[in-house]
């Protein structure tokens, strides 16, 4: 009765995580690292997360490269005073910028043939620490930020994932509260569930409450209780949840045919496109779904059909 749900990688985007620009002085790293260290780096991305390799064409292949490892990128770095966004000092007042392919609407740099890795998972270039410019929130969207460091993220069966971890300050956009039953250890906890599937090499993840502080924006409502979380996770799923569910993936044709689709953002397309596609596949499953998993979907395709905001 599981919902199954890989969990693999968070990127910047997703998450606004916010990084002080720390050890910059007069826009020159000054960190504590030596020169031959920096002369290391030359001609190599360091990375800041785990980061998945990218096609061309903006398929996922199966190779991962871990958080702290360095890169030899392809390309020429150029001086550009006037950069706003991904670039990075060479000296005190020299910007400089690496060439990036522009993939589904995000940032790449090519790493080898065919071979690509999205810039916001980048920390530095040739030593130096890289510069993002942070995407403006909305002021009615849910912003928590991790109370601690290395905040694991979850599934929806509330299982850590085994390869993403945050930093403490890392402010997350969350659109539901949700409490959770971990059969294995037989209890149940309230998380927070990340908006943005685009951002997360993963679909849907979710972070426990107690492992955020909230932030700004609309202060969210539990969609259930504890209680409910256990028993709907141990029952089948109700007929009329069945039919609630077969009617709203059945709307994916009117929903894409409106003008709501097809003036959203990349992002809100793509986080209704998977919620359906994530429902279908559950609905097709050998196991018996739960009334837990669901009143989830349910809610997952209500949510992402609303916030499609074209």
């Amino acid at each position: 009765m599981k919902l199954n749900r890989k969990v693999l990688t968070i990127s910047a985007a997703a998450l606004m995580m916010t990084i002080p620009v720390i050890g910059l002085v007069d826009g020159q790293n000054v960190s504590a690292a030596s020169h031959s260290v920096r002369r290391s780096e030359k001609g190599k991305l360091r990375l800041k997360h785990n980061s998945y390799v990218y096609t061309a064409k903006g398929k996922r292949t199966h190779k991962l490269l871990r958080k702290g490892k360095l890169v030899k990128y392809m390309g020429k770095v150029k001086k550009n005073n006037g950069a706003k966004n991904l670039y990075f000092y060479q000296n005190k007042k020299q910007k400089c910028q690496l060439k990036t392919s522009r993939i589904n609407g995000k940032d790449f740099y090519q790493i080898g043939k065919n071979q690509y890795i999205k810039a916001a998972n980048v920390e530095a270039i040739d030593g130096k620490t890289l510069i993002i410019k942070q995407n403006k929130v909305a002021s009615d969207q849910s912003i928590v930020v991790t109370n601690k460091n290395n905040v694991p993220v979850y599934s929806f069966e509330a299982e850590e994932s085994k390869s993403s971890e945050l930093a403490k300050g890392a402010e997350l956009q969350v659109n539901g509260a949700i409490y959770l039953w971990n059969d294995k250890v037989q209890k149940t906890d309230l998380y927070y569930h990340l908006t943005n599937r685009k951002h997360v090499d993963a679909g849907d993840v979710f972070v426990k409450a107690s492992d955020v502080d909230y932030k700004s924006g609309k202060k969210l409502t539990p969609i259930n209780t504890a209680e409910e979380a256990e028993n709907n996770y141990k029952i089948a799923v109700s007929e009329l949840d069945e039919i609630t569910l077969k009617d709203l993936i059945n709307k994916e044709n009117t929903v894409k045919a409106s003008t709501k689709y097809k003036k959203a953002s990349s992002d809100k397309k793509y986080n209704y496109e998977q919620a359906v596609s994530e429902a279908k596949t559950a609905t097709m499953a050998k196991d018996i779904m739960s009334a837990a998993q669901a009143k989830y979907l349910i809610w997952s395709l209500k949510t992402y059909e609303s916030e499609l905001d074209g």
